[in-house]
């Protein structure tokens, strides 16, 4: 890929990754915690920049990002057991219900099934009461960008654009400012 002129992302994901896990570290402190939060930062910008690039997310990714998340729920690190369970099957099964709804009555695709994946690892990850803020923010993220690229290229409707890294950075969110978020959005 270096060759089609995309060799900036690279160093960029590395730098990237690589804040990513100091962030982790101060906020998680020195603990298993905060080496599973770089690793789910980790996945979350590499799926990011694959599906800005393939409009893909890749089942080894999203497929191993959900299985740890479980695994993560075990040692209560994030969410408990039960409301990790219950927010990968509801969040997979919820997306997957409005997309294929929405599909059928547009007769055509609307979202791939990367996403719906994605979206179930954040339920892993996050629980089931994380996954309304996390679509909520993925969704002002995604007509953020949709904004932009519409002002610069007014054509710009007519490409996909891809709801992989809206969904990772809602769930960056998440994960380490969830509970203010909450706490605020509750006050209001």
């Amino acid at each position: 890929h270096c060759s089609q002129g995309i060799s900036w992302r690279y160093p960029l994901v590395e730098g990237l990754t690589g804040v990513a896990f100091l962030a982790c570290a101060l906020q998680f402190g020195p603990t298993a915690a905060a080496l599973a939060a770089g690793l789910f930062t980790a996945l979350v910008i590499a799926m990011s920049f694959i599906d800005l690039d393939r409009q893909l997310l890749p089942d080894e990714l999203t497929l191993a990002l959900l299985w740890i998340g479980l695994l993560a729920s075990l040692a209560g690190w994030f969410t408990d057991p039960e409301s990790a369970i219950l927010g990968a099957s509801g969040g997979f099964a919820a997306l997957w219900a409005v997309v294929t709804l929405y599909g059928k009555l547009r007769n055509r695709e609307v979202m791939g099934r990367g996403d719906l994946k994605l979206f179930a690892a954040m339920g892993a990850w996050l629980g089931w009461q994380a996954l309304p803020m996390v679509l909520f923010l993925a969704a002002m993220i995604g007509i953020g960008a949709s904004a932009v690229r519409l002002c610069r290229r007014r054509d710009a409707w007519r490409n996909p654009l891809p709801f992989g890294p809206a969904l990772a950075a809602a769930g960056l969110v998440a994960l380490f400012f969830g509970p203010q978020l909450t706490s605020w959005l509750q006050r209001l």
